[in-house]
């Protein structure tokens, strides 16, 4: 949304909210490889994250699959 502001473009929230439900929607329901979850597919819900703390969970994740 803010990416949008930058550009000059005067979108609101739900409007983002709908096209990217949208989007994925048409992304699990197409024709040709739709979009799936595999059984290592790692959902991290980051509704009341910040991004510094979205950022030190998949670094979390990438070390435990090395071993680290």
């Amino acid at each position: 949304m803010i990416q949008n502001l930058e550009l000059g473009f005067n979108t609101g929230f739900n409007e983002v909210l709908y096209e990217v439900k949208k989007r994925d929607e048409q992304d699990m329901n197409r024709e040709v490889d739709p979009l799936h979850k595999t059984e290592d597919s790692v959902f991290i819900d980051c509704t009341e994250l910040t991004i510094e703390e979205v950022i030190e969970r998949i670094i979390g994740l990438v070390e435990e699959k090395k071993g680290k």
